[in-house]
């Protein structure tokens, strides 16, 4: 999927226009997943609630479970043969499956393994998890948490796989052959976060489930691990930055890319440091301030609009890697302000978020802002707005670049009306 477009490649490129698709994406709305369902049909899961079928004439608008959503709402796909589709939720906070009339959310309550981050299905419709491990920042130990396992589901309950059943390692992703045969695909965690969080992660390898029990591999390339296909002979290939290597009858072939056929390795940079000034997130140790213009917001009179700005190209651990943001009033039917980003606060008033009145500098590097608009923008924490009954909050995220000594400007239109309540279950 390209610019709102299905994109396909059969020896020669076709570009798709499904409007559907491109009325959701072309006001923010982000697309987790993609699969082609066995029947030839195009699955794509998009924004916070939806997910379109394309049948290569005619699109399909399916309403996504009610769940409390990021956007996207599903990180991956999966059909079964009688056609139930499954779906990795947000954040791996659980799996959904939709049989055509209602969806039936399962978590980790349910026996779902946690973080789960890629689903498939056998031919015999049981369904295979596949997990990752939390790493979180170093000053954030409470956000560590290792992955729990494999997890099955036989139609009836879940089972959860792990290095005592023979895996290689708990977390990787699953492959499933023609033959039926699961295999998962084991990835190594960087040595930065093996150091930092103390977390040890499975060598890179396969690990293979015979239907009774299990087997691994290690010997991949370090830095590889994925992504992986499978053959039609049942040779399980895993692609590496410099090579491939194929596994097939017990034994490991590796086949290093002739020169000029590989992508040069960047320059290695120093991690873009988190915050240490302030217990809140810190200020941005810069000098070049961010200006935001939020128009479009309608109807929202009595409102109130805030946002935050985060370290980083996304907003895992707000409270970590929040430096800064603004609030303002909402006090007319059609309403734009323009706001500078200003520095944290120790404490609030009840509304969000915790900053002062003192522009804030920011260094250079990649930052994430996140606009919120809503009827009560009361703090569940200093950084992220909270929900209770009756309230009605709405986002919007954009990712931006700032240069040395740059003043950043920022222009975000709010559509409510394509907007999800992030409030609403």
């Amino acid at each position: 999927v390209s610019g709102g477009r299905l994109v396909r490649f059969d020896g020669t490129w076709t570009v798709e226009s499904i409007p559907e698709l491109e009325e959701l994406t072309i006001w923010g709305s982000n697309v987790g997943a993609l699969e082609v369902a066995p029947n030839g049909d195009v699955l794509v899961a998009v924004g916070r609630d939806r997910l379109i079928r394309y049948d290569g004439s005619d699109a399909i608008v399916i309403e996504g479970p009610e769940y409390v959503s990021s956007d996207p709402w599903a990180g991956s796909l999966a059909v079964a043969p009688d056609g139930t589709i499954w779906a990795v939720l947000e954040s791996g906070s659980g799996v959904a499956s939709f049989d055509g009339d209602q969806w039936i959310v399962y978590e980790e309550g349910d026996g779902v393994p946690w973080l789960a981050s890629n689903i498939e299905v056998g031919g015999d419709g049981t369904v295979w998890v596949g997990t990752t491990s939390t790493w979180g920042p170093p000053d954030d130990p409470d956000s560590r948490r290792p992955a729990q396992g494999i997890g099955r589901f036989d139609g009836t309950s879940w089972k959860t796989f792990t290095t005592e059943d023979g895996l290689l390692g708990n977390s990787g992703s699953i492959i499933i052959a023609p033959d039926g045969t699961v295999w998962v695909l084991h990835s190594p965690i960087p040595d930065a976060y093996t150091q930092e969080t103390g977390i040890d992660g499975p060598p890179a390898g396969l690990s293979r489930f015979d239907g009774a029990t299990w087997e691994s591999v290690d010997g991949l390339n370090d830095d590889g691990g994925g992504p992986g296909v499978i053959a039609r002979d049942g040779t399980v290939w895993t692609v590496e930055p410099d090579s491939i290597t194929g596994f097939r009858y017990g034994a490991l072939t590796t086949y290093t890319m002739p020169e000029g056929t590989t992508a040069p390795k960047p320059p290695e940079e120093p991690d873009q440091a988190l915050p240490s000034e302030h217990p809140a997130g810190g200020s941005g140790g810069g000098s070049g301030n961010v200006t935001v213009l939020v128009s479009g917001i309608e109807g929202a009179n009595g409102w109130r609009v805030g946002g935050v700005v985060f370290i980083g190209p996304n907003r895992m651990y707000p409270d970590a890697r929040a430096i800064g943001g603004f609030t303002a009033a909402i006090d007319s039917d059609s309403f734009a302000t323009t706001q500078i980003v200003t520095a944290p606060s120790d404490d609030g008033d009840g509304e969000f978020p915790y900053v002062t009145s003192e522009p804030l500098g920011v260094a250079p590097g990649t930052y994430t802002i996140a606009v919120y608009v809503g009827n009560d923008l009361g703090p569940y924490s200093r950084w992220v707005p909270g929900c209770s009954d009756g309230v009605v909050l709405y986002d919007r995220v954009e990712t931006f670049e700032v240069s040395e000594g740059e003043a950043v400007d920022i222009e975000i239109e709010f559509d409510l009306q394509h907007q999800r309540n992030l409030c609403s279950h």
